[in-house]
């Protein structure tokens, strides 16, 4: 718990606008803003982990399966694959793989927010990126990629750099099988915008999904289509319906959650006016965030296929970003606000993480790893 709070206050105050470094490398000068250093940190903590929780086992076994027979038992996307060869290729251990994730998946993430987040939201996007992003960015490496890869592939394709744009999303759907179906949300965003669906119309929308999480009839049609023997011989079905088991994983939204549906639907209705015309982004990253929130309650009773909105979280957190600071009359003690919000989120969802399975720990006590060769 201590390391996750220190951490956070580091990354927080690195963040600062106002803070900028320069490093010296030979005759040459780079200047670093208030991005790169709380980048740096979140890739070190990602690189140097020692294997948290289920996935970080599952690539364990999978990188040593590679090693022993040159490929493996398990479905997995080509990119794992040939990190796994590369690293083994110069006799590398496993923990090179974490490195090689974490510095293309935090060097992508720099290079998309620089371009869409502002220094001046950046500290409080710093903030609510720590408390709803990270924790998960730690034990799903491979869809943390592919989330990095389509932000690129949503920058670019908004600059009308198309090719590039599809070299992205090819990549993103190479790390991860799921990412497929962010050009499904893109074409949503689109469609919102051209109809010019308005904020009225989507928190209604929004609140019928949320009580359509809990009609049961939903979570009785699911279970027993889990139950049907020839879909339980589907990886999909058996792994995001029944997860192995005849039971389904119930993944509504929590207090927190609701909470922040709750904070995201109230900074729709008093920032329209004010955000419409000051930030021509604005209304695609309320129509990103609305689809996270649609996404995440409609997929709700269906277990780990609720994952594909982690693909437009990252979206939400931008669009609330930008709703905090231009709402914001006092920008440090609105900063000061987010910091401790964030700050007891975080630490929430931690303690929430401490749970164990078997005689494998989630997140508690994190432990560094420097063992390479």
């Amino acid at each position: 718990m201590i390391f996750y709070a220190g951490l956070y206050i580091l990354i927080y105050f690195f963040s600062n606008r106002k803070l900028k470094f320069k490093l010296t490398i030979g005759n040459s000068t780079v200047k670093i803003y208030n991005y790169a250093v709380p980048i740096f940190f979140i890739f070190f903590v990602l690189a140097f982990r020692n294997g948290m929780g289920i996935d970080d086992q599952m690539y364990i076994t999978t990188f040593n399966q590679i090693k022993d027979y040159g490929y493996s038992w398990r479905d997995i996307e080509i990119i794992f694959v040939l990190i796994c060869k590369f690293v083994l290729l110069f006799n590398g251990k496993y923990q090179w793989v974490f490195v090689i994730y974490s510095l293309v998946s935090c060097a992508l993430l720099l290079n998309a927010i620089k371009k869409l987040v502002s220094s001046e939201v950046f500290p409080i996007f710093i903030c609510l990126f720590m408390a709803f992003f990270f924790l998960d960015s730690l034990v799903i490496m491979r869809q943390f990629l592919a989330t990095v890869l389509l932000l690129n592939f949503y920058v670019y394709i908004n600059e009308g750099k198309k090719k590039l744009s599809i070299i992205y999303f090819i990549l993103a759907c190479l790390s991860h099988n799921t990412a497929v179906v962010f050009i499904i949300f893109v074409i949503l965003e689109k469609i919102l915008s051209k109809y010019k669906i308005n904020f009225l119309e989507k928190t209604i929308i929004l609140v019928i999904m949320y009580i359509y999480q809990y009609i049961p009839i939903v979570n009785f049609v699911i279970t027993n289509v889990g139950k049907i023997s020839w879909l339980q011989d589907n990886y999909y079905v058996r792994y995001f319906l029944t997860s192995n088991s005849e039971y389904i994983f119930d993944i509504r939204l929590g207090v927190i959650s609701s909470l922040l549906l709750v904070i995201c639907i109230v900074f729709m209705w008093i920032s329209y006016k004010n955000l419409w015309y000051r930030n021509r982004n604005y209304i695609h990253y309320e129509n990103l965030m609305f689809l996270y929130w649609f996404v995440m309650m409609a997929l709700s009773q269906f277990g780990f296929i609720s994952r594909l909105g982690f693909y437009l979280l990252i979206f939400t957190i931008i669009y609330l970003s930008y709703c905090i600071n231009m709402i914001s009359t006092n920008y440090q003690l609105t900063t000061t606000v987010v910091f401790v919000a964030s700050f007891i989120i975080l630490l929430y969802f931690v303690a929430n993480y401490t749970t164990t399975s078997g005689d494998i720990n989630y997140l508690l006590p994190y432990s560094f790893n420097f063992d390479l060769f």
